[in-house]
């Protein structure tokens, strides 16, 4: 089979930058610009988009803090320049695989059951209302944009980590603090906004690059589909936190503090609760499943961000948040207008 190539938008970030090598490992041309290419530039994305066989939606602003502290370019990437990519792959009939997220769902209604795509949505933050209107934008117009049609597939990861480039991770985070406090014999805390208590389900980087591969392989773009995609091993977040306890301990030799000693919970910001997403879609069209358990990818999360503690801050907006006295709790939506 010819395969074409493949233009991923967005191709400096944290996903990105793991499913190039992962497309390029399975024979896949990629095309990758010099710089990053800025979506909001009509002319400038479209001569990028027309090197392509197929375009991968990635850029974005992604994470609830993240948009809250960066309103106006939020909207400007996530929907203008998400109108830019469907327009121009609309009208020269290229395919795109759209990255979403699964907050869009209505996930108080679902605190005792599995999220599947079918699931009712209730976007309650400003990350997930613009990426459900990217979605609206597929799905609405009748897959049209501006009089052409577009052929298209939506993947919605959940909660991918990972190592270098990972900036919104609860895992991600706390490896980093525990690091850099024990280089700096620090006590440092890191404000997680979750609830300890409630049930989560990590997915390492390279499992969804792999269900992005399988979907590309399969040319599911050509079908209209959406899937979500999860890692299938759900968890309390505390249970999640002891094991990262153990695994970062015995790497790194120290077992008198751990890694959740340094984490300040923030239990009242947790808007999603228990937020379990159901894979059995696209396992049982794709055949594809996670490679990578939760315990591996912690490890190998670990090795990265030990190896590469000077290249990135997983930290940063965090820091804004603290040194500008942000209220944070304010991006966080308390209860539900019924």
């Amino acid at each position: 089979m010819h395969k074409s190539n493949v233009f991923i938008t967005g191709h400096k970030g944290f996903i990105a930058r793991n499913l190039i090598s992962a497309l390029e490992n399975r024979g896949y041309s990629l095309v990758v610009p010099d710089v990053e290419t800025n979506i909001c530039d009509y002319d400038a994305i479209k001569r990028e988009i027309l090197k392509a066989g197929l375009v991968i939606h990635n850029a974005t602003v992604a994470g609830t803090d993240v948009c809250a502290l960066n309103p106006r370019k939020a909207i400007d990437i996530n929907i203008y320049g998400t109108y830019n990519v469907f327009d121009i792959c609309s009208k020269y009939r290229i395919p795109v695989i759209y990255f979403s997220t699964t907050n869009i769902y209505d996930s108080e209604f679902y605190q005792d059951k599995e999220i599947d795509e079918n699931s009712a949505l209730f976007p309650r933050t400003l990350y997930a209302q613009t990426k459900s209107f990217g979605e609206d934008l597929l799905f609405t117009s009748g897959e049209k944009v501006d009089g052409g049609f577009i052929n298209y597939a939506i993947m919605r990861p959940l909660f991918c980590y990972g190592g270098v480039g990972d900036m919104n991770s609860l895992i991600s985070k706390t490896i980093y603090n525990f690091i850099k406090n024990v280089n700096e014999r620090k006590n440092n805390k890191v404000d997680i906004f979750l609830d300890p208590s409630k049930t989560k389900d990590y997915m390492y980087v390279n499992n969804f690059c792999d269900a992005v591969c399988s979907i590309v392989d399969k040319r599911m773009y050509y079908t209209g589909i959406d899937f979500n995609v999860s890692q299938g091993e759900p968890l309390v977040t505390s249970s999640i936190v002891e094991l990262l306890d153990e695994i970062v301990s015995k790497k790194i030799g120290i077992t008198s503090v751990s890694p959740s000693s340094f984490i300040d919970w923030h239990p009242e910001t947790d808007y999603l609760g228990n937020h379990i997403v159901s894979n059995s879609s696209i396992c049982e069209k794709t055949g594809w499943s996670p490679k990578i358990s939760l315990e591996e990818g912690i490890s190998f999360a670990f090795d990265s961000i030990y190896e590469n503690m000077n290249e990135y801050n997983p930290l940063m907006h965090l820091n804004i948040i603290r040194d500008n006295s942000v209220n944070f709790k304010g991006f966080y939506p308390d209860t539900r207008s019924k």
